[in-house]
């Protein structure tokens, strides 16, 4: 278009609108537009990047659990009674089972279970209808499932397993010891009656085959036991405490011998009964009256301390060697084997017992000046007499027994 005019005809109106086409080609050629922005299309996974993926997840939720189990079998199990529950947890305090048993007792520990099974934990439980009431330990593995039970007072008949022991008995100790040798880590417990006696020291060994048994039977209630090795053989003895009631109401301390035969507290060893002391009886100790008697173990801290009696008003000492209250073990042993069969004498061959007693005490020239012994000798010869009717009447009471030995063991 012609400055400052205007179009007048077609063909300028043609030549104009050519001309501004062809400015805008060439604008938009020296001015090119930015490019566009698109989204990059998402690629799929593949199948293989999944099933990997899949199977990473899985190899370390496995190795998870079996670390997990790993930690549960190799840390120690930790039982506990809870509310009639046994609960039983690992090292780390995580629960592995727990179980409602009826009658369970208060107490529960760990031993070494049979071969190839691991720990086990040992519970005692009484269960029954009266006159019929048992008193199991019972076995469990590690995974909570029975293993076996033990009967400790009565056979499934009612019938008592111990003569004069009552079904009225109840577990008032229950520990595990490192007993060295076969035994390995045991269980050690104590049975008692819940008002008179007798009372029981069993254990259960460790290791296949093993059977749990009772080593000492005792007129008394037995109080306490630690373990201890006296003669070095590494294996460990069992030191028990408790009160005697047919010697007198004596404090008592024992050293029991697990590996070899059960065995009797010497009055129960009676002359009909003179085997009956058994191989496992290292030594008895009569300790002096104890009216109320509060009578404790603590446990030594190594080999060269033994364990130390607290009775309500003294302290007893143990030497490493087995000297009980300054007696051996051996002079103790001497000496109730020998007032056994001086009994037995008595009692079926009629000796003349004052002759019997003097020559007792002269072949214990350590023990007979200490009147806790002369004490005990004195019931088991005057039962022994009474049998024999040399005294009358034939069943004693304790005060015609006291009456008999402050007339001739003072």
């Amino acid at each position: 278009m012609p400055p400052g005019g205007t179009l007048t005809t077609i063909q300028e109106l043609r030549r104009f609108i050519s001309s501004g086409m062809t400015m805008t080609s060439t604008t938009r050629n020296e001015h090119p537009p930015s490019p566009t922005i698109r989204a990059m299309p998402t690629a799929r996974p593949s199948l293989r990047a999944v099933l990997r993926s899949v199977a990473v997840v899985a190899v370390v939720a496995i190795l998870g659990s079996l670390g997990l189990m790993a930690a549960d079998r190799m840390s120690d199990l930790q039982p506990a009674v809870e509310n009639s529950e046994l609960v039983v947890k690992n090292g780390f305090g995580r629960t592995l089972w727990r179980k409602a048993i009826e009658g369970l007792g208060p107490l529960a520990v760990t031993i070494d279970s049979v071969k190839g099974s691991g720990r086990g934990v040992l519970a005692g439980v009484d269960q029954g209808p009266p006159g019929r009431r048992q008193l199991d330990l019972r076995l469990f593995g590690r995974e909570g499932s029975l293993l076996r039970k033990f009967r400790v007072t009565t056979d499934y008949a009612g019938v008592p397993l111990f003569p004069g022991m009552s079904e009225d008995l109840q577990v008032s100790s229950l520990k595990s010891f490192d007993l060295g040798g076969d035994l390995g880590q045991s269980a050690v417990w104590i049975v008692t009656d819940k008002s008179w006696y007798p009372g029981a020291v069993g254990i259960w060994p460790s290791g296949e085959g093993a059977e749990p048994r009772i080593i000492l039977v005792n007129s008394g209630h037995f109080r306490a036991v630690e373990a201890y090795d006296f003669d070095g053989d590494g294996r460990k003895e069992l030191v028990v405490a408790g009160v005697n009631n047919e010697l007198g109401f004596q404090a008592f301390a024992a050293v029991v011998d697990p590996a070899l035969t059960p065995a009797r507290s010497p009055e129960l060893s009676s002359p009909e009964q003179i085997s009956s002391f058994g191989s496992g009886l290292k030594g008895y100790a009569l300790l002096g009256e104890e009216r109320e008697p509060d009578i404790k173990i603590e446990a030594g801290g190594d080999a060269l301390h033994p364990p130390v009696l607290r009775l309500a008003h003294r302290r007893v000492e143990l030497s490493p060697d087995g000297v009980i209250d300054g007696l051996s073990l051996e002079a103790t042993m001497d000496f109730w084997i020998d007032v056994v069969q001086t009994a037995t004498r008595l009692q079926n061959q009629g000796s003349p017992w004052n002759q019997e007693i003097e020559q007792l005490g002269g072949r214990h020239g350590a023990v007979w000046p200490r009147a806790s012994y002369r004490a005990g000798a004195a019931f088991i010869t005057a039962k022994a007499l009474a049998a024999a009717r040399t005294l009358s009447p034939s069943n004693l009471t304790h005060r015609e027994i006291r009456r008999w030995k402050f007339r001739h063991f003072q």
